[in-house]
């Protein structure tokens, strides 16, 4: 092999081919063939002897000996050795692991696999840390821009979890929980195969895809928990949530067989989903509120009764928010409402959930529609 020479921040063959192994330049490479020292490797590389020698003992990068009586049988570095120094350090680079280094050289795993399953795991972790930059704009879209987002990471929305108790104190609660509770080990394992192929495609998913494709995943999600646990239209979103804090069944399975956290990221999707099926299924609504309240105040107030009453409907649950008298209604309307003007706040946020432009959105509509809301829940 020709002999290496020194040029800018990298050493290069005599023949021009580049290396990324990092030297200093004075560092000189003897013309001839290559047979180093591990200390004039280092000072070349600018790699330790403490590295090499490493790479030695774990049978990473193996000088062969001078030979017995030359040179006190030193190891020496010959041009292959500084080859596979190079790959050693362009794949450490690209973050594989010295174990993962050593099977790809030795032909024990394909590089192009290798690849593609570094590419796979670089965009799991790219997800997590938007989802977590997702969970923050969740806290502060259920809990307002004065929530204390760090709480909110840790134990999820305070506001939820206070409105889910009027669904706590319902019959269908109860019975979800004694429905956990009597799953049996078979009955759970029966089901957490397909359990686990909608949180992974949820939580481990490919964000190149818009929000729109992350609802097809929640609405399999929502029949998985519907056979599961309860059904999601007759527990209303409230429901499922307290079902979902409560017990701790399902998101400590997913815990287990994900990662920590992940189960507030489904928390989080269910509610976005809910929340864009909300502001798409009450838009007409809304805006006749706000029309009305412009004219007619009485026909106002008697479409943000029957605003309300969807609202509470997609909430609760059509049983439990017919129980409610009218100021529960109308308060936790309001909330829901407050949590749309949250959003639209949020124009990151409403591009990612894909509903800019929205009429439910529309700052004036909603604060007429807040409005009469507000009054109803006054009359109450």
């Amino acid at each position: 092999m020709a002999g290496y020479r020194q040029k800018q921040s990298g050493v290069v063959s005599e023949a021009g081919n580049p290396s990324i192994i990092r030297g200093h330049p004075e560092a000189k490479v003897p013309d001839g063939p290559v047979k180093l020292t591990v200390g004039e490797v280092a000072r070349l590389t600018g790699v330790t002897t403490y590295t090499l020698r490493h790479y030695d003992e774990i049978g990473l990068l193996c000088p062969a000996r001078a030979g017995d009586g030359v040179a006190n049988n030193r190891k020496l570095y010959d041009a292959d050795d500084l080859g596979r120094l190079q790959a050693i350090l362009t794949l450490a680079e690209y973050g594989f692991e010295l174990g993962e280094v050593g099977a790809i050289l030795d032909g024990r795993r394909d590089l192009s696999e290798a690849l593609q399953e570094k590419l796979a795991d670089l965009r799991r972790q790219a997800n997590r840390l938007h989802d977590l930059v997702l969970f923050a704009k969740f806290v502060a879209v259920a809990d307002g821009a004065e929530a204390d987002v760090m709480e909110g990471l840790a134990c999820g929305s305070a506001t939820i979890d206070t409105l889910a108790d009027v669904a706590r104190e319902s019959p269908g609660y109860e019975a979800a929980l004694a429905a956990l509770d009597g799953r049996s080990d078979e009955e759970c394992a029966a089901a957490w195969e397909s359990f686990d192929e909608v949180s992974f495609d949820l939580i481990a998913r490919d964000d190149r895809r818009r929000f729109s494709a992350v609802c097809e995943t929640v609405a399999r999600f929502e029949r998985w928990w519907s056979a599961f646990a309860c059904p999601m239209d007759d527990a209303g979103y409230l429901g499922f949530w307290a079902v979902f804090e409560d017990h701790s069944l399902v998101a400590e399975h997913l815990e287990e067989t994900m990662d920590a956290g992940d189960a507030g990221f489904l928390q989080m999707h269910v509610f976005f989903a809910w929340l864009v099926r909300l502001i798409e299924g009450v838009g007409p609504l809304l805006v006749r509120v706000a029309e009305a309240a412009e004219s007619d105040v009485v026909v106002a107030l008697e479409e943000a009764k029957t605003l309300v009453g969807e609202i509470g409907a997609r909430l609760l649950g059509s049983q439990v928010a017919c129980s409610l008298d009218a100021r529960d209604a109308a308060d936790a309307a309001f909330c829901v409402l407050a949590w749309c003007d949250n959003l639209r706040e949020d124009a990151e946020l409403c591009d990612w959930l894909e509903v800019e432009g929205a009429p439910a959105l529309d700052e004036a509509v909603l604060a007429r529609a807040m409005a009469m809301v507000d009054v109803l829940g006054g009359e109450g």
